[in-house]
């Protein structure tokens, strides 16, 4: 509290609904920050609140078709060692360098939802930085409540095909966009069709 971005060298990302037990979780992400083999984007690791023994919250991880969902892992294997390497991180809590998100740009905020870190982690990689997960502590996910408001999910939901369609566009090579786009554009059809019928 009362610093100014120009002031840090190191920021943290928090989401308002992540919830950190560990009273030293900064010095915690200071301590495997330094030790990691190159600088980059430090996730971490996160599970939802109402399962305490599996999560697939553990990074991004590209898929050929850019469409991928994590299965579920026990947090005892992912906890095995003190951080992983990624693709993207999970945004709910990332820490990095304030050099970092000068360099590749800051937040795109042009829109409020599905762009933020889904942006910063492409970015990150065309610049060189790698994404590590931090696994030694864990984050509990509370955003599911948020769902059961039908207007509030609604107003998220709108925004998330042109948000992760202005990330692509932004990041992916010709080639990749080429690829991946055709099938994203169909995966969102079909997701907004389901969430029509499911949400009425």
């Amino acid at each position: 509290a009362g610093y100014t971005i120009k002031e840090v060298a190191d920021i943290l990302l928090l989401d308002e609904d992540i919830l950190i037990e560990e009273k030293s979780i900064l010095r915690a992400f200071l301590n495997v920050y330094q030790q990691l083999p190159q600088e980059g984007l430090l996730s971490l690791l996160l599970r939802e609140k109402d399962d305490a023994s599996s999560t697939k919250l553990y990074g991004g991880f590209v898929h050929r078709f850019s469409i991928y969902t994590n299965a579920p892992r026990a947090l005892s294997v992912l906890q095995k060692n003190p951080y992983h390497r990624a693709s993207g991180p999970d945004g709910g809590a990332l820490f990095f360098s304030k050099k970092i998100f000068t360099e590749i740009g800051g937040y795109d905020t042009s829109q409020p939802y599905y762009l933020d870190v889904g942006d910063l982690g492409p970015r990150a990689a065309l610049f060189g930085y790698p994404t590590y997960v931090f696994t030694t502590y864990l984050g509990v996910h509370l955003g599911t409540v948020r769902k059961k408001n039908k207007q509030g999910w609604l107003w998220k939901y709108g925004f998330h095909f042109s948000g992760l369609s202005r990330m692509m566009f932004k990041n992916y090579t010709t080639k990749n966009l080429l690829l991946a786009y055709p099938f994203f554009c169909l995966f969102c059809i079909a997701k907004t069709v389901f969430n029509t019928i499911r949400h009425k």
